[in-house]
């Protein structure tokens, strides 16, 4: 065959089996890079998937599943590339990317789900509210709707290729390395800070590759995979390059200019803006500066602004260290303040590159101050210095992991990490944490947290937002003698913190649960899964509920045998397993975006050792290979993984790297060996992925339970893999016939 038009017809000969594991690699290259651009991108333009990540991964792996169990449909490519350029278009005009960037508002209305905006402190929604909530919720259900419809024919390619090659075990090696190079692609394109326009000019390259092995629509195929990454283009606000694309998250660098109605003097006030909303704010708030200006900057409030009160309270400190340092606000404050060494700590490299390029007081070209690109958690962990003072920045988060629930905040203020934060303070040390607690259960989580570490209740004041910065929530722990004496030789600094106390009370009875390294949740008052989730539930069955019909399949579980049992079972546990892996690993190794990279890179590799075993040895002993798959997952669950942290990044990446080969290694195994047997390679691998999806929606128990109870619930999936495992089913079942699935 040798122009393939993607039908029913097999789209293998003898003669072209290389050229078709060439196409294999390529289309799993291709859907491994979609996914985590839409991952990534459609998180950053609506904001509650930057919440809410594992939702579009979850539809990803729906899509990709439907696609295997209809592999052996006609093959559309105008189902992967009319979504997606219809999902660029909502982005690309004015009007509907206005409604589209409201949903993350509208959304907040989900009281037990924090989110930074504006209507999360609201009070009852009106009947309006409530229409609007319906209308905005069918937004999101489109959205992902589309997201689905362009990962099945991806399915369809894979499943299909892998199926009809006569060496299982080779096509579904070539599988997994494809899938490798497009998480190595895209984790280089995070890294060079490359922009969604370049992500699918890429792409789009790659689908006209496949669109020309076709005659199937290709006039319009062609037209529709060059309009993608042009719609992409108009679609980005900013065409000026103030635009940056860290690993994290979209920063764009704005300027107001402000006319200071006292003086008639102009202030040029610059924002950086994350993900479309207001972030930070590189401010000069030098006294010669703020002078000149009385009406935005209160002469009484001079030298008292939120970042000036750390060393007023540890007054020319010798050692400083600042976690969450930004674009250097903080350091700006300390060093006015006199501090001898500062260490500023920030995770996104691109917010100190725009700290170091635009803050009017230039504290990072400082000699004073040292920068560190890292995760406070990580840093923290291995750090041998110890200091005068500490300052926890304004480091609240706007995103979370795309394989978990966690922010990337999370495993900063847990009580591990405070108690580890006061093991840094010198005898005399002062810490000062600064949150923009908009719920007033974070503040008494805090207060909690810090009463129970330190032994004394903390000095808490919340500052308004004015121009001499953002404010927030005020925790002033350590030396109690230092904190007093501060109060007491600086009566304009209690005078001012009384002031803000009476203005602002702070309720903290000591209500709730403080957050631990097992549960992170911050942002959750108790031990609840939030109704966002169970909105977005719905959201996903109904799509699930209507997609075997729309691609011909009818119900995708209806006539499952124990087979296709074993593959879900084991799709479960595995996305439950890698999961826990990330979450844990993110304790040790900080929330950098490289964790991730790290841990999936891993477990590929483990993947490809056990096909490289399975090729390599005829009878593998499937009864050890068990008993030690579950060994793995006990052994898993009683390793506390923050026992490396302290170890040199590379030591302890190579350590939990190691750790969680063993239980990938062996259900990889198990994997190939039934795989290998299956008749049906779409429908088993439909199944796995099916079981991924549940599996990316299972996590959600761990709001509930825990990090750690992952492992237990992995150990149970497995064992009931392997009871529905039996190797002669296996040989001799045969594919369900299509009547039982339409």
């Amino acid at each position: 065959m040798t122009d393939p038009d993607f039908t029913t017809e097999p789209m293998l000969s003898p003669q072209t089996a290389s050229a078709n594991l060439w196409l294999l690699f390529g289309v799993s290259v291709v859907t491994l890079f979609l996914e985590l651009v839409l991952i990534r991108w459609i998180s950053t333009e609506v904001r509650i998937f930057a919440y809410l990540q594992s939702s579009v991964l979850v539809v990803c792996l729906l899509g990709m599943g439907m696609g295997c169990f209809a592999s052996q449909r006609a093959i559309d490519l105008r189902r992967i590339l009319a979504p997606l350029a219809l999902i660029a278009a909502l982005f690309a005009f004015p009007t509907t990317y206005t409604v589209m960037s409201n949903i993350s508002v509208v959304l907040s209305r989900f009281g037990n789900f924090t989110i930074w905006a504006p209507s999360s402190l609201s009070g009852a929604a009106t009947g309006e509210d409530l229409i609007l909530l319906a209308v905005m919720l069918m937004l999101t259900a489109l959205t992902l709707f589309l997201v689905w419809i362009s990962f099945i024919p991806l399915g369809q390619m894979v499943a299909r290729l892998i199926n009809e090659h006569d060496n299982t075990v080779m096509a579904y090696s070539v599988n997994i390395f494809g899938s490798f190079i497009g998480i190595a692609l895209f984790t280089a394109a995070s890294a060079l800070g490359l922009s969604p326009t370049i992500w699918f000019a890429v792409l789009s390259l790659a689908f006209i590759a496949l669109v020309w092995r076709t005659r199937q629509g290709r006039a319009l195929n062609l037209a529709l995979a060059l309009i993608i990454p042009t719609l992409v283009f108009i679609g980005e606000r900013d065409l000026s390059g103030n635009v940056t694309w860290s690993p994290y998250q979209k920063l764009e660098l704005a300027s107001e200019m402000i006319v200071d109605s006292k003086s008639g003097k102009t202030y040029e006030r610059r924002m950086i803006y994350v993900n479309n909303t207001g972030y930070q704010a590189p401010l000069d708030l030098r006294l010669e500066t703020t002078a000149q200006y009385p009406a935005m900057f209160d002469p009484k409030l001079a030298g008292l602004s939120q970042y000036d009160l750390p060393t007023l309270f540890k007054p020319e400190a010798g050692n400083v260290l600042i976690v969450g340092a930004g674009s250097g606000n903080d350091a700006a404050g300390v060093l006015r303040g006199g501090a001898k060494h500062v260490t500023a700590v920030e995770i996104d490299p691109a917010i100190i590159e725009l700290g170091k390029a635009h803050h009017p007081e230039a504290p990072y070209a400082d000699p004073r101050v040292d920068i560190v690109n890292d995760d406070a958690r990580s840093f923290m962990a291995r750090t041998t210095d110890t200091y005068d003072l500490i300052v926890f920045g304004l480091l609240d988060s706007h995103t979370a992991g795309p394989m978990t629930n966690a922010r990337l905040d999370h495993y900063v203020y847990t009580t591990e990490n405070i108690t580890r934060a006061k093991s840094l303070l010198k005898p005399g040390g002062v810490m000062v944490l600064a949150f923009e607690a908009n719920k007033h259960f974070i503040i008494d989580r805090f207060n909690t947290v810090l009463t129970d570490t330190f032994g004394t209740s903390p000095l808490k004041f919340r500052i308004f937002l004015s121009h001499y910065g953002f404010g927030g929530a005020f925790f002033v722990v350590g030396d109690q003698m230092a904190i007093t004496q501060a109060l007491e030789t600086n009566p304009r600094l209690a005078g001012y913190i009384k002031d803000l106390q009476g203005a602002f009370p702070m309720e903290t009875p000591g209500t709730v649960e403080v957050i631990t390294d097992d549960w992170p949740y911050l942002y959750l008052a108790d031990r609840t899964i939030p109704a966002l989730y169970g909105f977005l539930g719905v959201i996903l069955l109904v799509i699930y509920m209507v997609s075997g019909r729309l691609v011909g399949i009818g119900a995708p579980l209806r006539g499952w045998r124990k087979s296709e049992w074993h593959f879900f079972f084991m799709g479960t546990a595995f996305m439950l397993l890698e999961v826990h892996m990330i979450a844990k690993s993110s304790i040790a190794l900080g929330s950098v975006w490289t964790v991730n990279a790290v841990i999936i890179a891993g477990i590929m590799g483990m993947i490809l050792i056990a096909n490289f075993l399975k090729a390599k040895l005829k009878r593998l002993p499937m009864r050890l290979i068990y008993g030690c798959l579950l060994g793995s997952c006990a052994v898993l669950y009683g390793v506390d993984l923050s026992a490396v942290a302290s170890l040199p990044y590379a030591q302890k990446a190579v350590i939990i790297a190691s750790i969680a080969a063993f239980p990938m290694l062996f259900s990889g195994i198990m994997f190939i060996d039934s795989f290998d047997q299956a008749p049906d390679k779409g429908r088993a691998l439909g199944a796995n992925l099916f079981g991924a999806l549940v599996g990316g929606m299972l996590q959600i128990i761990t709001f509930l339970t825990g990090i750690q109870f992952l492992m237990i619930l992995v150990g149970g999936l497995y064992l009931a893999a392997i009871l529905t495992k039996r190797s002669t089913a296996l040989q001799k079942c045969q594919p369900a016939a299509d009547a039982n699935h339409q």
